[in-house]
């Protein structure tokens, strides 16, 4: 592998770097696999993702990932910008992951997660990063797939080792806490803005999220009332106004979000679900650590019975995937009672992320009419969009209705 790392360094990421900058955005870089080719003729270079939509099957979200063939070795490179307007959100979450793959570079192999070469920035104004890792290949199971019981236990089983094992490390790594980093995720084109009240800072941002969700409410309503859910054959989703009071959501999410104030023992993944899962066999690895935080022991969970399980799954092995989770927690000091009663609060979370995350960002298909268009609702973004609308409310209403 030294000699396809000792390529890189030769000036394979400084082409990239240079035909980015030529166009201050990766968003806008629509030909970056040809340019590259043709200026190195001795590498091949496979664009994996442009742009967040998927070219290949390979998992992650960013600006471009390449795969880079040196021979028969090959890597992944990840390069990612922070320009445009969601900069204040992306610039933190990739300082997050950039270092923590430089921490793993220094411990050299943690079983679970790949193999990190290089990690760092490409300008002095860190808008743009890159990440060399191992290439972990195709898994088996994509963001559609239905989990099984025993795939599902399988991984959270491997997450708990590998949890535990960043866990142990986290005083070194300097991570946020979940509750500052769910909601930068939340608020993203607010949250730096409001880091700057000097009073009552938490409140305010607790305050601030749930106006928003009041605010976006409506929004998220419609889109549920304009998606066809037939393929649900137990969805409540077209009258899912009349199970769900507003007020004892924002109720909800205001005592939740003020618990996962208190709770930061656990390292948390904070987009654990089967996008960020590579599974092949037996073996089990995990990708991108944007959102690695201190959290619940439970928000992991949560996040992916809420997102990689279908909801009839779900509601056969919830109780016994629960159960499993908890005993096999190392050093664990809560009751199972506790247990249950953070999970649940993490639950509320997921629908929270829900109205805002999902609602808010199909406002535009909204008044579009794109979720009226058959062809659009086949393309897997929207499929992937309302698999996570149906499980995640679906989840919330079979634990608080």
């Amino acid at each position: 592998m030294e000699s396809c790392i000792e390529r890189l360094y030769a000036g394979l990421l400084d082409d990239a770097t240079v035909l980015i900058k030529k166009s201050d955005s990766l968003r806008s870089v629509s030909n970056v696999e040809d340019q590259l080719n043709e200026k190195r003729e001795d590498v091949s270079w496979e664009l994996v993702l442009r742009n967040g939509n998927i070219v290949n099957t390979m998992k992650g979200f960013c600006g471009v990932v390449l795969r880079i063939q040196v021979g028969e070795e090959s890597v992944i490179v990840k390069l990612a910008s922070t320009n445009g307007k969601m900069r204040p959100l992306l610039k933190n979450q990739y300082r997050n992951e950039v270092e923590f793959c430089r921490w793993l570079m220094m411990k050299k192999k943690v079983d679970g997660l790949p193999k990190i070469f290089a990690s760092g920035y490409l300008n002095e104004e860190e808008q743009l990063f890159y990440i060399v890792m191992e290439d972990c290949g195709i898994g088996e199971m994509d963001q559609l797939s239905d989990c099984s019981i025993e795939d599902a236990s399988n991984i959270l089983r491997h997450w708990q080792r590998v949890q535990l094992e960043i866990g142990s490390n986290l005083s070194d790594l300097n991570v946020r806490s979940l509750f500052y980093s769910f909601i930068n995720g939340v608020l993203f084109f607010e949250f730096n803005s409001l880091l700057e009240k000097e009073e009552n800072l938490d409140k305010y941002l607790v305050e601030t999220v749930c106006a928003k969700v009041e605010g976006d409410w409506t929004i998220f309503l419609d889109v549920i009332k304009e998606l066809d859910w037939s393929t649900y054959s137990d969805t409540i989703l077209q009258h899912f106004h009349t199970r769900i009071e507003l007020p004892n959501l924002v109720a909800n999410i205001k005592n939740s979000l003020s618990y996962l104030q208190n709770d930061q023992a656990f390292a948390v993944h904070g987009d654990f679900r089967l996008e960020n899962i590579i599974k092949k066999g037996n073996s089990v690895k995990f990708i991108d650590f944007q959102s690695l935080s201190k959290g619940p022991c439970s928000y992991d969970l949560s996040h992916f019975t809420a997102q990689s399980i279908s909801i009839q799954k779900r509601r056969t092995v919830e109780e016994s995937l629960l159960r499993e989770y908890f005993e096999s927690l190392s050093g664990n000091k809560l009751s199972w009672e506790s247990f249950l009663e953070s999970y649940k609060h993490c639950i509320v979370l997921q629908m929270c992320y829900c109205v805002l995350g999902i609602g808010s960002h199909w406002k535009y298909y909204l008044q579009s009419g794109k979720l009226k268009d058959p062809q659009f609702l086949k393309e897997k973004s929207a499929r992937v969009g309302m698999d996570i609308i149906a499980r995640t409310c679906h989840l919330y209403i079979d634990h608080f209705q």
